[in-house]
C-alpha cells in the first residue's frame, strides 16, 4: 500500500505515515477521553474518511452524539448521509449476546468493501474492551491477532483506547504499535508496558 499520510488529530500522536494504523491510547478522566475521541472522528471527517465511534463505558451513545456536536455542528447531516457512524460496543461485539471474532473479522472486511465502493477515502476507527466479559477474554485475544492482518492490507486505521487504572489487567498490547497518553505523568507507564507486553519489542513513540 503507498506511502500516505493522514492527519490523526491527535497532537502526542501527530500524522499516520500510512493506513494500516493500529494505536492506543490510555486515559485517565473522562474528559480526556471526550476531548481526544472528538478531534479524532472530526479529523477523520475532515479528510473525507467514514468514521466509526464505537462507544463503551464511561460514555453512553447519546453523549458521544452531544460531545460531536459542540465540535462539528453538522454531525446529524454525517449521520444522515452514513459518513459517520455511533453504536454501543455491545450492540457492535456482542449482537447476539455473544462475541464471535470470525463473523466480526467478516464484517470488517464487508464493511471495508462497500465504503470503497461509495469513493470514501478510507475508514478510522475507535473502540476498546471495557465492554468485554472476562469469559470472552481468550476469544478477543485471537481476534486481535487476525485484526492486524485486516487493519495492514486496508485503507483503514483503529484507534484503541484504554482507561489507565485497568491497564495492568491487559494482555492485549501486542497488537499496540503506537501509544499516547495525554498526560505527561503518564505516558511513560504507558510506554514501560507497552514495551513489557511486546518482549521488550514495542513501539511507544509517545512525545515527551
Amino acid at each position: 500500500m503507498a506511502t500516505e499520510t493522514r492527519p490523526t488529530g491527535i497532537d502526542v500522536v501527530g500524522d499516520m505515515v500510512a493506513w494500516g494504523a493500529h494505536f492506543c491510547f490510555f486515559y485517565e478522566t473522562k474528559q480526556d477521553l471526550v476531548d481526544t475521541l472528538i478531534s479524532y472522528c472530526k479529523s477523520g471527517l475532515e479528510s473525507e474518511e467514514y468514521c466509526l465511534w464505537i462507544v463503551a463505558e464511561p460514555l453512553t451513545v447519546d453523549e458521544a452524539k452531544d460531545a460531536l456536536k459542540a465540535a462539528v455542528p453538522d454531525v446529524d447531516q454525517h449521520l444522515a448521509d452514513s459518513r459517520l457512524e455511533i453504536a454501543s460496543a455491545r450492540d457492535w461485539f456482542l449482537p447476539d449476546g455473544s462475541f464471535d471474532g470470525k463473523r466480526l473479522t467478516r464484517s470488517w472486511y464487508e464493511k471495508l468493501a462497500s465504503l470503497s465502493a461509495r469513493g470514501y477515502a478510507g475508514m478510522r476507527v475507535t473502540g476498546d474492551t471495557t465492554w468485554l466479559p472476562k469469559k470472552n477474554w481468550s476469544h478477543f485475544c485471537d481476534y486481535e491477532d487476525g485484526l492486524n492482518e485486516v487493519i495492514g492490507n486496508q485503507r483503514l486505521a483503529c484507534f484503541a483506547r484504554t482507561h489507565l487504572p485497568r491497564a495492568a489487567h491487559l494482555k492485549s498490547w501486542m497488537w499496540c504499535v503506537h501509544t499516547s497518553c495525554p498526560r505527561k505523568e503518564t505516558r511513560e507507564l504507558g510506554r514501560c508496558r507497552i514495551g513489557r507486553a511486546q518482549g521488550g519489542q514495542g513501539r511507544a513513540d509517545a512525545s515527551q
